[in-house]
């Protein structure tokens, strides 16, 4: 996905990357494919680097917003960076943190926020994507299974569903069966696998959260598609 990223950056605009480019000529994205490239430029230099799935606190006050960031290694620790923050929107949003090292207070992985829900520290009706007016437990639930699945190196998008979370997405709804699965799930990701080895083990033991052959996409409308995964 990076490459075609870029690729595209290059057909509509041949020039240098760090050559400001007219608005017409800008790749819109999502944090997702913010996240995506400083991951791959962080490997690129051999600094290790994963996608993680959680939610911001800074983008609108008193709301989690679903927000995908690159973890890397500084030093002996993993710290969180936003690609996404550039000099506009720090401006804009009033932020004054370390945008490579994000602190717990402004960004928190999905099983955090999980745990905060269950035990009663967050209302789940605040968590989600504001603008599109999604919300809940079940969106949580199924971002925590995005988080297992980006640790242990299955880099899926945003919108992808696959085993319980086909049901929380059909139903915006998970049962208290269901959220305690959820729970063993997020509390072997909170703290985070130290590497994509421990993370690939969690999936081990919750093979029911690993990406299955067949997901539901939700990329072009809310209807979804039915997507093969490949191995490419």
């Amino acid at each position: 996905m990076t490459s075609r990223l870029l690729d595209t950056a290059m057909q509509r605009d041949p020039r240098s990357l760090a050559t400001r480019r007219a608005l017409s000529d800008y790749l819109y994205c999502t944090c997702h494919d913010f996240a995506l490239l400083a991951a791959s430029a962080l490997r690129e230099r051999d600094i290790p680097a994963r996608l993680r799935v959680g939610y911001a606190s800074y983008f609108r006050k008193g709301y989690w917003e679903d927000h995908w960031v690159c973890e890397h290694r500084n030093g002996a620790r993993w710290a969180i960076l936003d690609a996404q923050l550039g000099p506009l929107v720090r401006a804009g949003l009033g932020i004054s943190f370390d945008i490579t090292d994000v602190p717990q207070t402004a960004w928190r992985s999905a099983a955090s926020i999980w745990g905060d829900i269950r035990s009663g520290k967050i209302d789940a009706s605040i968590c989600g994507v504001s603008f599109a007016g999604i919300s809940g437990a079940w969106f949580v639930a199924a971002a925590v299974l995005r988080d297992a699945a980006s640790l242990a190196g299955i880099e899926c998008l945003p919108w992808d569903y696959w085993g319980p979370g086909r049901l929380f997405c059909a139903n915006h709804n998970v049962t208290e069966e269901q959220a305690q699965d959820i729970d063993a799930l997020a509390k072997a990701l909170d703290p985070a696998p130290a590497d994509r080895e421990a993370a690939e083990r969690v999936l081990d033991r919750f093979p029911w959260a690993r990406p299955t052959p067949t997901i539901l996409s939700f990329s072009d409308d809310r209807q979804g598609a039915e997507i093969k995964l490949t191995a490419d």
